[in-house]
């Protein structure tokens, strides 16, 4: 039996908790071979509302946290408490998605060797009507982390090129085939291997938001270990529920701190 484990974090967002764990719960259905446990990590810092855990399928764990954490920061306390050690599969995922109903049964299907660390799925776009994966082909060089950080740091121009050439690039249509080898996948939705895990451990990445992509792209890198495009397993994607909500000063701020961070320890 198959075992896969899900850290997903919400930050004040219970509707979307709620209806993303139901999917999770059907899914989990069609994947007769396998035990699904979730780890709803809820770094929502004040008027906490009750979680449902009690679904049929999987196994549903809450942990409160006292602040807000960020994104890899809650999954890291959850995997502190909850280990995905002895686990085939772990997943971290945001809570404002929708698990296709054969997205496990598809990903059991999956001939996964041992040098696959990363597994990006499908992760259909209901805003820009497209695939966010794959994020990202081919590694960032250490002068295009240097123009992404100039535009975090100027937010007015950051905001003209949001407004101009990332939406023109954010139309590409090229068609990937399964099991295409990439540099990351899209961090909404991120599946991980067993083997990442042994070589790896449990990240730990000290950027409150933003970069999860390159750290973890890069710990595969560091390690051996290959990123692979698997359109058959599907997820859809409703939208940044908490990050939407950020001011585009913070934003911007968070983005510039993560990517002096990835300079500094990677390129």
């Amino acid at each position: 039996m198959k075992k896969i484990i899900i850290y997903c974090v919400t930050y004040n967002s219970y509707n979307e908790t709620r209806r993303f764990l139901e999917s999770v719960n059907v899914a989990a259905l069609q994947a007769e071979s396998s035990m699904i446990s979730v780890i709803v990590i809820d770094n929502t810092e004040k008027d906490k509302e009750t979680i449902f855990v009690d679904y049929s399928n999987i196994n549903v764990r809450v942990l409160q946290t006292a602040e807000n954490y960020g994104y890899l920061g809650a999954v890291k306390k959850g995997m502190d408490v909850f280990s995905p050690e002895n686990y085939d599969f772990f997943i971290i995922s945001n809570v404002d998605l929708v698990v296709a109903p054969n997205a496990f049964c598809k990903l059991l299907a999956v001939n996964i060797t041992d040098k696959v660390g990363w597994i990006a799925p499908q992760i259909f776009s209901t805003l820009e009507n497209r695939d966010r994966n794959p994020a990202r082909i081919g590694r960032y060089t250490s002068k295009h982390l240097k123009v992404l950080l100039f535009l975090y740091n100027n937010p007015w121009i950051n905001r003209l090129y949001e407004l101009t050439i990332y939406k023109i690039k954010n139309c590409n249509t090229i068609k990937y085939e399964e099991g295409t080898e990439i540099y990351s996948g899209h961090g909404s939705f991120m599946i991980f291997t067993k083997e990442f895990f042994c070589r790896n451990g449990i990240p730990d990445y000290p950027i409150f938001l933003y970069g999860e992509e390159i750290f973890l792209a890069e710990l595969c890198r560091r390690a051996g270990l290959k990123t692979v495009y698997v359109p058959s397993v599907k997820v859809i994607d409703s939208e940044h529920c908490s990050t939407s909500r950020m001011s585009k000063t913070s934003n911007c701020k968070w983005n510039a701190n993560a990517i002096k961070f990835l300079l500094k320890e990677f390129f």
